[in-house]
Formats: C-alpha cells, structure tokens, sequence
C-alpha cells in the first residue's frame, strides 16, 4: 500500500504536468505543412517530406524542402508523389502549387508501374534553370485537382517555367493534367510514350489536358500503335484542346513523328485570339511545315423578333427579345426594369471609359430611358457584345449580342445567375419567368 505521503508526492507531479501542458501553445500539435502528403522514393529507400501535414524531415541526398518547394540539386531517384488536403484546396483561389525547383541534371526513373510525378488536388509547377529527365515503365507526371463541376477542377495546372528542361519518355500516358499546361517561353518540355505497357489500351503522350498554352516549345511524340501525340477526346465531352501561343514568332509547338500528325482527328484547334502561321510536326520524315492554317470564316447570325408570350410572375409582358441560334436573347435593360423590386432584382451600370458592365445582385435597377420601348421589328445583325460583364465585381462570361446599340442577354444566363425561373410552356408558345422560385437547367 502506498503511504499518504506518497499519494501526496504523486498528486503534485500530476498537478504539475497538467500546468506544463496548459503552458504549451496549442499551434505546437497543428499542420505545418499546406500538403498531406509528399514522398519521395529513391532505390528501396522512401522519405516521408510530410505526412499528415506535419514535416518529417527537409532534406536528403540531392534535395531539400522548404515552405512549398521540393528543390533538386543533380538528384538521381524514382518517383515523387504529393497529395493536399480536400479541406486546404478549397480554402485556395485555383488549388495549392507545388514546385519543383530544379538545379543541375536531375532524374527519375521509375520501374514500377506507377507514375514518376504524382500530384493530387494541387498544381505542380517545375521551374528552371536545371534540368529534369523521366524514364518511367508506366506512366510519367501526372496532375489531378480537386473536381468542383463536370469538367472543372481546382487545381491540375502543369507550369513549366524559368529556363526548366523537362524530358519525359514513358512507356505509358506521359504527361497528364485536369486543368493546364503551360510551357512559358524559355523552357522546353520534351514528351514521348513508346505505349508498350499499354499495348491493348494506348494512351497518348501529352492526354486528357483541356488547355495547352505553349510561349516556348513543347515537343510531343508518340510510336509503336500509340494514340495521338495531344489528345483531349478522353477528357473533354465531345473532344477538343484550346492551343493558345505567345506573340513571340519563336514560340514552337511541335507534335512528332511525321506519321502522327493527328490531333483530335486530324483537325488542329487553335483559339482564334491567338492563332499563328508557324506550327510545326518533327519526326521521322524530317521537319513538315503545314500551311498557314486559314482564318475561319465569321459566321453571319440573323436576330429575330422573339414570337413568344413572356409572362412575368404571372403578367403578361412585351419585351424586346429575339431569337438568335435558337436561344431567346432580352435586352439587359428590360429584365432589369421589370425585375425591378422583385426578390430577384438587379442594378445595371456602365462604365463609359471602361465599356465594363456592371451588374448588381438585390441592388435597385436605375432607368436610364429608352427601356420597355416594345417588342422588336424585323430581323437584325447582332454582333459579340465587346464589353467585360462583373456580376457583384466578379468577372464573368455571357454569352451576349450588340443589336443597333443595345445589348442583350441570354434569358436563361440571367436566370441562373440570379436564381429565377425560367419554363417554357409549349402549347401556348410562352416563356414564363417566375421570381418566387428558383434556377432549374433545361
């Protein structure tokens, strides 16, 4: 049995841990780190960076982490692979970066059947001036975010940047993202997938990226019954990649060998903005220079009279509305006058030094004159409307026409920013729109 005197000696030692604990800050136990998770795999050795967002060491042969950089110094090693936290990617603008500092010659290769470069719900930016060289067995770098929407992610951007050399040659996909690649321009990304560990199912070298932004020179090549060389089909609905260039003429895209000048079926899609007369496919044959690829031709779009009745809560009103590609388009004025005072109203301004439009969720609508004039006569020529749209100073796309001056909207863009519904009741050939209820897609 203890004595008392023991029980006293034990109470005061208890007391006294409890007071040393309440002293210790409790930011001692939380996450250091934005990311759960980075391993790096070199031969049989595997360094937890992080883990459970702790930092378990910093450093290593050939490399050292710091903050959000993972800087390689003429390392040699496997594989790295880094995944954030679901929580701290939606507290980020676009997802996490990681970057990967690059310093000297530094390479990974991979023998095992997974990727080389693995980044989960974050962005992975590899930065210059070294060099950095892929072998994998499978599959090479690949980047995926966090999905918010069908075919929208939070982080998946790829940046290659400051000088950076990447060369990637896998026996699988080579380079993979959900958002973007960007090579900025003075750096080089080299990416070639023999598909002989995916002999029943190829996959194509640079796949399943919807954006490809290249200032400096990618170089994309895929041999033995590979796929294409760039390829969305498999991402985005429908197929289709968004090529968009710098204004330098050095700027470089080339899709290699000179057997594979296939992208998307054969068509090559580039963003009208940006497109440039010097795109190149390297390969076996040599270097092929296709043709100045034509400016497509603008199509001519006819406005016409919207035929429809529009009832508004339930009052039968005459806008000025036209039918444009099947979609009905109201003057932006209009809406906002007759909405006025509802629960779903809207002020609208304009910038005349700007040509911004501002419009303003729950605020009053100010006339200005000229609206409600009645229904449009006769069919008219619309054209893109050119000015910039902020909603509560939030830019953001509609899809809108210019007609003699005034702009209208898409009646179903509105509607669903401003959450009111919008029904088509066909057999009285009448749009109706009800403020009390909410946005339902068609």
């Amino acid at each position: 049995m203890y004595s008392m005197e023991h029980k006293k000696r034990f109470l005061s030692l208890a007391l006294a841990l409890v007071l040393c604990l309440a002293l210790v800050p409790m930011t001692a136990f939380a996450a250091d780190s934005d990311f759960n998770s980075i391993i790096i795999t070199s031969g049989s050795s595997q360094t937890e960076v992080v883990s459970m967002g702790s930092i378990k060491t910093s450093s290593g042969a050939g490399w050292s982490f710091s903050g959000s950089t993972l800087t390689l110094d003429n390392f040699t090693g496997n594989s790295i692979k880094v995944e954030v936290s679901s929580t701290t990617n939606e507290n980020s603008a676009r997802g996490i970066p990681f970057t990967i500092q690059l310093n000297g010659t530094n390479t990974l290769n991979q023998s095992a059947n997974a990727y080389a470069i693995a980044v989960n719900y974050a962005n992975l930016i590899i930065s210059g001036p070294g060099t950095l060289n892929i072998n994998s067995e499978y599959d090479g770098v690949t980047v995926f975010g966090k999905s918010i929407a069908r075919d929208q992610y939070k982080g998946g951007y790829i940046t290659v940047q400051n000088g950076a050399v990447v060369n990637v040659k896998t026996k699988a996909a080579g380079v993979t993202g959900t958002s973007e690649l960007y090579v900025d321009a003075t750096s080089t990304l080299t990416v070639e997938t023999t598909n002989a560990a995916r002999a029943t199912s190829p996959v194509s070298a640079v796949g399943y990226i919807p954006t490809v932004r290249v200032d400096g020179t990618l170089k994309a090549k895929t041999t033995e019954g590979g796929k294409k060389a760039i390829d969305a089909s498999n991402y985005i609905a429908g197929g289709g990649v968004a090529f968009r260039y710098g204004d330098s003429e050095d700027a470089l895209l080339t899709i290699g060998d000179s057997s594979k000048q296939e992208i998307m079926g054969g068509t090559i899609a580039m963003d009208s903005a940006y497109q440039k007369p010097y795109m190149e496919f390297v390969g076996g044959g040599g270097a092929v220079k296709p043709p100045n690829p034509p400016t497509p031709p603008t199509p001519t779009l006819t406005a016409t009279p919207t035929a429809s009745t529009v009832l508004v809560n339930g009052t039968n009103v005459a806008f000025d509305a036209y039918n444009i590609g099947g979609n009905n388009y109201f003057k932006l004025r209009d809406l906002a006058f007759t909405l006025n005072g509802t629960a779903k109203q809207f002020a609208v301004t304009y910038d005349n030094a700007t040509g911004q439009i501002g419009l303003s969720s729950g605020e009053a609508y100010t006339a200005v004159g000229g609206e409600m004039t009645g229904k449009g006569a006769g069919n008219k020529t619309p054209t893109p409307t050119a000015s910039t749209i902020f909603v509560d100073g939030v830019e953001t796309e509609f899809t809108a026409y210019n007609i003699e001056g005034n702009n209208y909207f898409k009646l179903r863009d509105i509607g669903e920013v401003f959450d009111f519904e919008i029904d088509w009741d066909g057999a009285r050939n009448t749009i109706v729109i009800d403020t009390s209820k909410g946005y339902t897609p068609d």
